[in-house]
């Protein structure tokens, strides 16, 4: 399985001032799709792993990294947070660059200044393009 989509030169190009925060559809789909390129690269089946039903890029546990870590160390839910876990431990971003290595790759919000809808939509995006993959894959949801 391989993502033909290469997105990073579009996303050089997204402005990193309004990183996820009040753009456009676009620019949060492209920042998932830079996320799932790093993904196929980086995480041998993720797809398998991510639970679309239970995501949800507001928590840590539940969301599409701290699943991967959960699978990972079979912890379940008990860590503070496995998405710092998962970033520091299992792909090397230093903790002064978690938050924009993140937000790049559409697994988080940039600031502390957004909502819940912010969230829901980051999410529902994730679940979209998920969805899609695991369908085309023929990836039990």
């Amino acid at each position: 399985m391989s993502f033909d989509y290469d997105p990073i030169d579009e996303l050089a190009e997204m402005d990193h001032e309004h990183q996820l925060r009040g753009v456009s559809d676009e620019d949060i789909s492209l920042a998932v799709k830079q996320g799932m390129y790093w993904l196929d690269e980086n995480v041998p089946r993720w797809l398998q792993v991510v639970d679309v039903i239970k995501l949800d890029l507001n928590n840590v546990n539940a969301c599409m990294l701290g699943q991967q870590w959960n699978a990972i160390h079979e912890t379940g839910s008990h860590y503070i947070s496995p998405y710092s876990d998962y970033l520091s431990n299992e792909v090397g971003v230093s903790p002064g660059e978690r938050g924009d290595w993140a937000t790049r790759h559409g697994f988080n919000l940039s600031g502390n200044r957004h909502t819940t809808q912010d969230w829901v939509e980051l999410t529902e995006e994730w679940k979209h393009q998920a969805t899609m993959r695991k369908e085309a894959n023929e990836i039990q949801l």
